[in-house]
């Protein structure tokens, strides 16, 4: 879908609480689709995946090159990878939704898997990842908000649909 055809509104952010440590290779839960919860539509996501960059060589870390001289720079190559994110939104929910914030809340410091694709996407990216901050639900004039921090753990998949 051309992304000036895309909005949040029907997004769909899924997940499973898995609690334990996953096994690995990780690979998504096979109980996923059967018992995998959905949030409400979300005001704001945002997963952020960065690149550890290690390097052999020292690079001249103060001082001024003497004259005629140029400064040496370190060549650095990929290393390990890692991702984070977090999840807010300001929604109408139902008493199922409600639930299904709640759980998420309440799933601080555990292990969960996630999945989430944009309008008209079919194929969801995610992974595993640990809860690690969360806000507390907040209703306004009918409104709930929520929020919802967490650091991945493992890859995250930029197509779950093939993960075994």
């Amino acid at each position: 879908m051309a992304l000036d055809k895309m909005t949040g509104e029907l997004a769909k952010f899924r997940y499973l609480v898995v609690g334990a440590k996953p096994a690995k290779p990780i690979a998504r839960p096979a109980a996923f689709e059967a018992n995998a919860k959905e949030l409400p539509e979300l005001t704001t996501s945002t997963i952020t995946a960065t690149v550890a960059t290690t390097s052999e060589t020292t690079p001249k870390m103060y001082g001024t090159p003497k004259a005629g001289t140029t400064m040496t720079w370190a060549e650095p190559t990929p290393g390990e990878g890692s991702w984070s994110g977090s999840l807010s939104g300001l929604v109408q929910p139902t008493e199922a939704e409600r639930a299904n914030m709640l759980e998420l809340q309440n799933a601080l410091g555990q292990y969960v898997w996630i999945e989430q694709a944009l309008d008209g996407e079919t194929k969801p990216d995610g992974g595993y990842v640990i809860i690690t901050s969360r806000g507390r639900p907040v209703p306004v004039e009918g409104n709930v908000t929520f929020d919802i921090g967490f650091t991945g753990y493992g890859p995250n998949f930029l197509d779950t649909t093939n993960i075994a």
